[in-house]
């Protein structure tokens, strides 16, 4: 019985199993850190935004995680892949241009 409990925990606890993203962001043409971008899992429920450096980090769970970096002024990144171990994006985004 008590096996049977072990065995069950340990298939349990990797259902909950988290890995973290540690990217950083960066304009395309100069490669300028760009602070302050938002990097928001696509559900909406957690999220972080780039430092003075242009870096963020966030644990999320195992499975496909989609991550789009929003920031005023430049195109919109989404960043789509399956999460089954740490990650380290470097996402550059392009400046808009005016009309």
């Amino acid at each position: 019985m008590f096996i049977l409990f072990l065995i069950g925990s340990v298939g349990l606890s990797a259902q909950f199993l988290t890995f973290t993203i540690n990217g950083s962001v960066r304009e395309t043409g100069n490669g300028e850190s760009l602070v302050g971008c938002s990097v928001t899992e696509f559900s909406g429920n957690k999220g972080t935004a780039s430092d003075a450096y242009g870096f963020y980090g966030i644990s999320l769970p195992k499975g496909k995680v989609g991550l789009p970096y929003p920031h005023l002024g430049y195109e919109t990144c989404l960043f789509d892949f399956e999460l089954n171990k740490n990650a380290t994006p470097h996402i550059s985004l392009e400046r808009l241009t005016s009309c």
